[in-house]
């Protein structure tokens, strides 16, 4: 049962780790294209 926790222990931390950079690299990827398609208008708006 030990081993088990430990294991858990580990486990959670890296696989929380590997969600987040899939959420960060999903969320860059949907601006990028964002920008992209509605072209440099937003940065000579401001």
């Amino acid at each position: 049962m030990k081993i088990r926790k430990n294991f858990l222990k580990v486990r959670v931390p890296t696989i929380l780790e590997f969600v987040r950079k899939i959420v960060i690299c999903g969320i860059s990827h949907i601006l990028k294209t964002d920008l992209q398609s509605s072209g440099s208008n937003l940065f000579l708006e401001k």
